[in-house]
């Protein structure tokens, strides 16, 4: 017996995160995106099976970024959960710190540089931008949803990844190994 899903996606909730509304033919069930781990087996199949998604707004709308297709990715919401407790509202810069701590906890033998695309000489950023807000303060979190997001992955992978779809499109970040 095949079962209808029909979803909305809300996105006026304190972290822009937005709500889903599942509803099927057996049941009611709501069921909030925001940044948790709380979500049951079943809700967790649910929206892999269903391709619920989020938009990601690759410059935060908060500082400045608009909703353009050049900064909007379309990602798995649960992927997207996961890169706001890393990131929260940054701007590329503390994106890039932000990822650099992160590898330091884990012992990562590579750091990430960011780069701005206007730059002709390829220098590191030199603008000042707007600062964004940090949601979380956990560094057991963060490693977490960085496991999520990246667990399998080669450094190349991370960057490309990053650049492509998570990072201010105006920049981007350059791999270097550590000594």
């Amino acid at each position: 017996m095949a079962v209808t899903v029909n979803f909305s996606v809300h996105s006026k909730t304190p972290h822009g995160l937005g709500k889903i509304h599942l509803k099927s033919s057996d049941h009611k069930k709501q069921m909030e995106s925001g940044i948790s781990n709380n979500f049951s087996r079943k809700q967790k199949h649910l929206q892999k099976n269903t391709g619920i998604t989020n938009i990601h707004h690759r410059r935060p709308r908060s500082i400045g970024g608009a909703c353009s297709k050049e900064n909007e990715s379309v990602v798995p919401i649960l992927r997207h959960d996961r890169w706001t407790i890393i990131t929260g509202c940054m701007n590329a810069l503390q994106t890039t710190q932000a990822i650099n701590c992160l590898l330091k906890l884990l012992n990562q033998p590579y750091r990430f540089y960011v780069f701005s695309k206007k730059s002709k000489t390829g220098h590191p950023m030199t603008e000042l931008i707007t600062p964004g807000k940090v949601d979380c303060k956990k560094d057991y979190k963060k490693i977490d949803a960085w496991k999520y997001l990246f667990a399998g992955y080669k450094p190349k992978q991370i960057q490309r990844e990053i650049n492509e779809i998570w990072l201010d499109p105006y920049y981007y970040l350059k791999l270097d190994f550590i000594n």
